[in-house]
């Protein structure tokens, strides 16, 4: 996004209104160092102002076709993508008569494509000297079971899940088993203490 915004600001020859202007020898670096991607972003998508204008002109469209990116459960119609809230201005409804799953956006749709054996997951801990990687396969394998093991001791869909755990593959394998049966998750870092940890339990 960044390269994309990058790329209008140079062709239009400085930046919208409220934001600071970027530097000729600032663009030239950027350019140089993302110029492939960065080709390659506006040419699938098209310049930044024009998908700014098209958001702008189309609220529901727009979002609605970008949404269409990930796959549904039960996809969303493009009267309910965006809707006002009835009581604050600056909150909206977003897809509400829309179904998705993120773990299997995350995993499952990348497993039954082309990428089952590309790394998804990176774990490199210098404390530790410890370092894993996970394929897009081994990561689902490994979410699946924990899912499964969740289910066993009585987790449905709608429950909540405190995962209290350092920052290691595990803690990923479990916030994306809660998403996988739909299931709450709240993240407690695993070096708070006890009171700490009952507070947020509480909360």
């Amino acid at each position: 996004m960044f390269a994309r915004l990058v790329r209008s600001r140079a062709a239009s020859g400085g930046s919208r209104v409220g934001s600071p202007a970027i530097k000729p020898e600032m663009r030239t670096a950027i350019v140089r160092r993302f110029g492939g991607a960065c080709s390659d972003v506006v040419g699938r998508f098209g310049s930044y102002r024009a998908e700014y204008d098209a958001s702008l002109k189309d609220p529901k469209g727009f979002w609605h076709r970008a949404a269409s990116e990930i796959e549904w459960t039960k996809p969303p119609t493009v009267e309910k993508t965006l809707q006002p809230h009835p009581e604050h201005d600056e909150l909206h409804h977003w897809f509400a008569d829309g179904m998705v799953n993120t773990c299997y956006n995350c995993l499952d749709r990348h497993v039954k494509g082309s990428r089952a054996n590309q790394t998804a997951l990176v774990y490199d801990s210098p404390l530790a000297g410890l370092k894993r990687q996970y394929s897009y396969a081994e990561l689902l394998d490994e979410v699946s079971r924990f899912a499964a093991g969740l289910m066993d001791v009585g987790v449905r869909t709608g429950d909540a899940v405190v995962i209290y755990m350092p920052m290691v593959p595990e803690a990923v394998i479990a916030m994306l088993a809660c998403a996988r049966i739909g299931a709450i998750h709240s993240v407690v870092f695993g070096g708070f203490a006890s009171n700490e940890l009952a507070s947020r339990i509480d909360e």
